[in-house]
């Protein structure tokens, strides 16, 4: 906080609520209030064609009194939001929430204008340094055991679609016979053209190809568990603790665009739950404890790339915008753009804690 600027000079108070939240009371002077004021007017009147005056040349006089109230309204929306967004520009806060102004004030021409607002963020914070964070990987080895298992579900997966659905009798005669069979070199030949896996000519080539695929996967798995224990072990070691109101908020958005997804389909939400056999409150638990996380993650995230001055690299952003655009119609909009820049730079902090801890 900027304890020791003139709070006057800023035009703006602030009180730290707790946990996160803060009280922010603003002044906007006279002088500012009605220059604002009437450069409205003054805009307005050049737009607006009446018989006498030519366009632009209208006094801003002559369209106060049907566009008063209108005036006060616009230029005081635009004075908040700018001594708003300049008060948490100055005080590094990072609103979690929609910030919460209170009703608009009484307005009077020549007089100073003061008003509230309530601001929610994540409470202050220090990321925890890399080397702190210990975290146990798992193994990724595979077992003979596990090959074998594999084989033995392909080879009764190709046994029943070779069946013939035959008389009772014969029918069990072949399942007797089938019972005697096991693997070979020549089903091993056979299913592996089958699946186009290359250079098998035996079962023990079959077995150390599987063999090498289950570890890729598995150690695929593996990396991934690793990378969310690392974040977790991050958030907990860093004693975040994200603000009830933050989490609803959050789980509100979610519901909504779920319901907004759901209202373009032709199922009712009753529909919906009946065939995924859930209910809304289990699925509110889950938008709510997903928020909780997804909050944690960013606010953990975003700190950590500061702290240790992580920037956006221009050239690797176009290229991170090019591979997630791949077979998308994507419209480049500011927002899109800005939202995107989140998710680059977050990736890049979380790639740079990875990579320090590992």
């Amino acid at each position: 906080m900027n304890k020791n600027k003139d709070q006057k000079e800023k035009n703006y108070t602030i009180k730290d609520l707790g946990k996160g939240k803060y009280e922010l009371n603003f002044t906007i002077p006279a002088d500012v209030f009605e220059q604002s004021y009437n450069a409205y007017l003054k805009k307005q009147a050049e737009e607006i064609n009446i018989k006498g005056f030519r366009k632009g040349k209208l006094p801003a006089s002559a369209v106060e009194p049907a566009l008063k109230s209108e005036a006060i309204n616009e230029t005081f929306a635009r004075l908040a939001q700018t001594y708003i967004w300049y008060s948490l520009m100055q005080e590094n806060l990072n609103p979690i929430t929609p910030i919460k102004q209170e009703e608009m004030p009484k307005i009077l021409i020549g007089t100073d204008i003061t008003f509230s607002a309530t601001v929610i963020t994540v409470p202050k914070f220090k990321p925890v340094k890399a080397e702190k964070i210990k975290v146990k990987k798992g193994d990724s080895s595979v077992s003979d055991k596990e090959v074998d298992s594999m084989i033995e579900n392909l080879f009764k997966s190709s046994a029943e679609e070779k069946s013939d659905k035959k008389t009772e009798e014969k029918s069990k005669k072949k399942k007797d016979e089938k019972k005697k069979e096991k693997p070979d070199d020549k089903w091993a030949e056979e299913v592996s053209k089958k699946y186009a896996i290359p250079d098998v000519k035996t079962l023990d080539d079959l077995k150390k190809i599987l063999k090498k695929t289950l570890e890729e996967q598995k150690r695929g798995i593996i990396e991934k568990e690793y990378g969310v224990n690392i974040l977790k072990e991050a958030i907990k070691l860093s004693k975040i603790t994200v603000p009830e109101e933050g989490i609803e908020y959050e789980a509100t958005e979610r519901e909504k665009a779920f319901m907004e997804n759901l209202n373009k389909t032709d199922k009712s939400l009753d529909d919906w739950l009946k065939e995924y056999n859930t209910t809304l409150e289990d699925i509110r638990k889950a938008w709510h404890d997903d928020s909780k996380v997804a909050l944690e993650e960013h606010t953990f995230l975003s700190a950590y790339a500061e702290a240790n001055e992580i920037e956006i690299d221009e050239k690797e952003f176009q290229d991170f915008i090019t591979h997630v655009k791949q077979g998308r119609e994507v419209q480049e909009t500011p927002e899109w753009i800005n939202s995107m820049k989140s998710v680059y730079y977050k990736q890049k902090a979380y790639n740079h804690l990875y990579k320090a801890v590992t």
